[in-house]
């Protein structure tokens, strides 16, 4: 797969997944790290991004939550 084929799967992931997201009531989504197509799309669906760090996102928990 090239690196082309990544980033266009990439986009039309973001598209979707944002969309339903907001869709379903989803106000707000809490990520280590976001590519900037993904912030884009976020923010055409009026969702709030909050960029958390590693540290404060350990200590947040959200590798837990992301395992469950």
């Amino acid at each position: 797969m090239k690196l082309q084929d990544i980033y266009r799967f990439a986009i039309l992931l973001a598209k979707e997944m944002y969309k339903k997201l907001a869709d379903a009531g989803v106000g707000m989504v809490v990520l280590m790290h976001i590519p900037e197509v993904h912030l884009e799309e976020a923010r055409k669906n009026h969702l709030s991004v909050v960029v958390s760090g590693h540290v404060a996102s350990d200590s947040l928990d959200m590798n837990l939550l992301a395992y469950r």
